[in-house]
C-alpha cells in the first residue's frame, strides 16, 4: 500500500481526518508514519492540542494493524480495544507519529487472521516533532476477518 493510497483511504473513512490535515508519510508491513500539520491541530497555547495527537496515535495504529496484514483480502473490521497516551512534553510543530509492534505480536496477529480467527495485537505509538517526544502511546486493535 502506497502511503498516497492509504491517506485517501482512511479520508474516505473518517472525514475528521481530512480536516485535520492527516497525511500518511510511509506504509510499510512493521512500521506506519503519519503527521498532523501543526497549523489545524494547536491549542491556545500554540502547541498541538491533547486530543489532536491521541487521534494521530490510534489512527496510525489502526493503519499498522491494517496494512500489516498478509491475509487477502485485507479486514477493515478492525477497532480500538484499548489505549493507554502519557504525554510527555509540549509539541510546537507538526505532529509525527511512528507506529511499530513486537515481531512475534505481529506474527501471531497475522497467523490468526490468515486461519479465519479474531485477532488482537499490541500497537506502540511514539508522536515526535522538532521538539522531541510529546506522547508515547499503545494500543490494542482487535481485527475480525473479512
Amino acid at each position: 500500500m502506497q502511503a498516497e493510497d492509504a491517506t485517501e483511504m482512511l479520508h474516505g473513512q473518517v472525514p475528521l481526518l481530512a480536516y485535520a490535515g492527516l497525511r500518511v508519510l510511509e506504509v510499510a508491513p512493521d512500521r506506519v508514519r503519519a503527521m498532523l500539520p501543526l497549523v489545524a491541530n494547536g491549542n491556545h497555547h500554540g502547541s498541538a492540542f491533547g486530543g489532536s495527537l491521541s487521534l494521530l496515535g490510534i489512527v496510525t495504529g489502526w493503519l499498522l494493524a491494517y496494512a500489516g496484514q498478509t491475509a487477502e483480502p485485507r479486514t477493515r473490521n478492525i477497532v480500538i480495544a484499548d489505549s493507554r497516551s502519557r504525554y510527555q512534553r509540549p509539541l510546537h510543530a507538526d505532529l509525527i507519529a511512528e507506529a511499530g509492534w513486537q515481531a512475534e505480536a505481529a506474527a501471531a496477529y497475522r497467523e490468526a487472521l490468515t486461519r479465519g480467527e479474531r485477532a488482537s495485537v499490541e500497537v506502540a505509538i511514539t508522536i515526535a516533532g522538532d521538539d522531541g517526544i510529546a506522547m508515547r502511546q499503545d494500543n490494542r486493535f482487535v481485527a475480525v476477518p473479512a
